[in-house]
């Protein structure tokens, strides 16, 4: 879980993000933060992931505080280990969301990034049958096809 944490935040640093950082890196743990004031906040950028589905919040992070939000957004991993996503899962995952000023967007990425990223979705999802461990996660509206 801990490497699978330690993958998403490097993807999502590749695509231009600001993981929250210490001398020993982005994280040690099962989750990680971003740097959220370019998104209006964290509680403000949470919202916007939930509405597809993607749950996080907004955190306290010793940096600039953001007026009237949490001044990071923290992530983490465990739901998505649960699913069976692995490290080699998560630079698809860093691509579904784009990232822009004043939240972030699952559904304005490309189509061909959009696309992929749905696929390892469903791998893991049982959207379509392929984990039947896992629940049905309906209320995802990437996974409805």
């Amino acid at each position: 879980m801990i490497d699978t944490a330690q993958a998403l935040a490097a993807g999502l640093e590749a695509e231009g993000l600001t993981p929250f950082k210490t001398h020993a890196g982005a994280t040690l743990s099962h989750q990680f933060a971003l740097e959220a004031a370019e998104f209006g906040g964290g509680q403000a950028a949470s919202k916007h992931l939930r509405k597809a589905g993607f749950l996080a919040c907004g955190i306290g992070l010793p940096i600039a505080e953001v007026a009237g939000d949490m001044n990071g957004l923290r992530i983490g991993t465990p739901e998505l280990v649960r699913f069976g996503m692995t490290v080699a899962d998560m630079p698809h995952l860093a691509k579904l969301p784009k990232w822009q000023s004043g939240g972030p967007a699952l559904t304005s990425c490309s189509s061909s990034t959009k696309a992929e990223s749905l696929s390892t979705f469903q791998k893991y999802s049982g959207a379509r049958g392929s984990a039947p461990h896992t629940p049905q996660i309906h209320h995802r509206p990437w996974l409805r096809s």
